[in-house]
């Protein structure tokens, strides 16, 4: 693609002095679009001229004929000939060099094909995750924890330094509820004695708490009277906060592990709340903030839109967004970050316009680097999901069942294939991941988990399965040949391939260029979209081509360097999803 476009730049340049126009190269390459068409014959590579004709004032069609009368084609040996056609330029490939060099990257470059330089080293922090320190994680943190890990093994692949945060919301009201009700209710249990997860366990006591307050009022007042002493670090209180926080914590911990999610650094909001206070008072200091009339701090930002925001209240205590600006503040002090993202869902739009707003104003030039990656809410069938009405479903639950299905599934399909429990919640997992991160991550998602498990179609399985077949194609070429296949001790030779192989080819080299669109534009569901096509071609190629046949084994071996080049550029997207990859199904 950008050969392409770095071959017609010149000569649209040249087109245009002609008619005593003046166009620069960066006006030129903004313009021009390239397209792969759907039909090989049609053209590898086609560039369409409609967007220049009002410019150079001619029919696109007399502007594609003369750019292909310009181009000399033996000075570009990538192709083998140029087009002009109903105003498009169309380039085709030569087959035989392009294959080779895909070919040869993949194989030679291995699980680094598709990953490049473009950050390269420069830190970039990914804050995600962040629960609330009083109940399990659900399937909204689910989606959450796979945008930022995908996210950040994306950006890693393109050269960054990644610094995977997560910030714990380990203090506040909500924490003293569950704290309240275990002073109430639990007569000292513990979860090692109901060997019960930790977050299940101070969960339950949440839960108890909303039930209690909606029958007694002493309830919302023992839990305002917790908070109260926390504040002020009473020890005993102190204590209580300390264990269950801790047992919740721990809970998390293993399903962040059964779900491969990991974490660089992890903050606490108890340790991190009182940053931002010094900040906003210099802020104050500096005119950019002002007193209301009761004494409270705040910044106008009624000119870009948005509303007054309190930054301290009038009895000097801070909230979220003091809170943030001082967390903001310390990680760009300890990384000098050069981007820091925020995967957070689309009900905070608002809050990082305005915590973006405020660093900007506070003068900090770094505050044009920070992102918000805005992410759909995760429905249920009967609703969206909220924990405060009971709908929610917690993470380990939703595995477990999705595990038992995949089983089930597994078990249905082939009974002569093992069913234990690691290939289970390893299909499990890719489905549940592939599903999250399949659409536009600005994209509300109704989750069906009999959906996310198909082995057919747009789907977790599905990509897992196709790797699964090369694999087992392996093994089939060891039995017919009686020797391993060795990728590395042989050269792919092109001359006779198939359009079939031709067409899996081309998307293979179009790897690299769909791993920096994702990057760039936070989307994981590019590589999503990516892999499903790639397992799709490679299924339909698969049906239609015999790839070890026992009569001609430089075919086969021939065949089974392009299937080992698919099942890499597969791989390499599962491990950008996070999806298990399996040998066997």
């Amino acid at each position: 693609m950008d050969d392409v476009i770095n071959i017609i730049t010149p000569i649209l340049q040249e087109l245009a002095k002609e008619k005593e126009i003046v166009i620069s190269e960066e006006d030129i390459k903004t313009m021009l679009v390239t397209q792969k068409p759907t039909e090989l014959r049609i053209a590898d590579i086609a560039v369409p001229l409609f967007s220049f004709a009002s410019l150079l004032k001619q029919a696109p069609d007399l502007i594609a004929k003369g750019i292909v009368a310009c181009i000399d084609i033996k000075k570009h040996p990538e192709f083998e000939r140029v087009e002009s056609k109903n105003g498009y330029a169309n380039f085709f490939l030569s087959r035989n060099r392009y294959a080779r060099k895909v070919l040869h990257d993949i194989h030679t470059q291995w699980s680094l094909f598709g990953s490049s330089q473009q950050f390269s080293m420069l830190p970039i922090v990914v804050e995600f995750s962040s629960p609330n320190s009083n109940k399990p994680l659900h399937l909204g943190h689910l989606r959450n924890n796979i945008l930022g890990e995908s996210i950040s093994r994306i950006l890693s692949y393109m050269g960054a330094q990644i610094i995977k945060t997560n910030l714990i919301n380990d203090r506040g009201i909500h924490i003293c509820q569950a704290m309240a009700a275990y002073k109430e209710f639990a007569h000292n249990q513990t979860p090692e004695r109901l060997n019960q997860k930790g977050d299940f366990f101070v969960g339950k006591y949440y839960s108890l708490f909303l039930q209690w307050a909606r029958k007694d009022q002493n309830a919302e007042r023992e839990a305002r009277k917790l908070l109260q002493d926390w504040e002020k670090g009473e020890e005993e209180v102190k204590q209580l906060w300390k264990m269950l926080t801790q047992w919740v914590i721990r809970g998390h911990q293993s399903t962040y592990r059964r779900t491969n999610i990991l974490f660089h650094v992890i903050d606490y909001e108890s340790q991190m709340y009182m940053k931002g206070k010094d900040i906003a008072l210099q802020g104050e200091k500096a005119n950019i903030f002002f007193r209301g009339n009761e004494n409270e701090l705040l910044v106008d930002l009624s000119s870009i839109g948005l509303d007054q925001k309190v930054l301290l209240r009038s009895d000097g205590t801070s909230l979220y967004i003091t809170q943030d600006i001082g967390t903001a503040v310390s990680r760009n002090r300890r990384w000098d970050f050069h981007q820091m993202i925020y995967v957070v869902a689309y009900e905070q739009n608002y809050h990082f316009k305005v915590l973006f707003e405020i660093l900007k104003r506070l003068g900090y030039s770094w505050a044009h680097q920070l992102r918000h990656l805005s992410y759909g809410m995760v429905h249920l069938p009967e609703g969206r999901l909220k924990s405060r009405e009971g709908r929610t479903v917690d993470a380990d639950t939703l595995l477990d069942s999705l595990t038992q299905m995949a089983q089930d599934e597994i078990k249905l399909r082939q009974q002569h294939v093992s069913t234990d429990s690691h290939i289970a919640e390893s299909v499990a997992l890719a489905a549940l991941h592939y599903y999250l991160l399949r659409p536009h991550p600005a994209t509300d998602i109704t989750f069906n988990p009999d959906a996310s498990l198909e082995f057919q179609g747009d789907t977790g399985p599905y990509i897992q399965y196709m790797v699964a077949r090369v694999y087992s194609l392996a093994g089939k070429y060891k039995q017919t040949y009686g020797k391993v296949f060795m990728p590395s001790k042989y050269r792919y030779n092109v001359q006779d391939v198939c359009d079939d192989e031709w067409t899996l080819i081309m998307h293979l080299g179009d790897f690299p260029r769909v791993v920096v669109d994702a990057g760039k534009g936070l989307n994981p569901s590019l590589i999503a979209e990516y892999a499903h096509r790639l397992a799709k071609k490679f299924s339909q190629y698969y049906n239609k081509h015999i790839i070890i046949d026992p009569q001609q084994e430089n075919r086969s071996t021939q065949r089974m360097f392009l299937a080992y080049g698919v099942r890499r550029v597969l791989e390499n997207c599962m491990y950008l999803l996070n999806l298990p990859v399996l040998e066997t199904m």
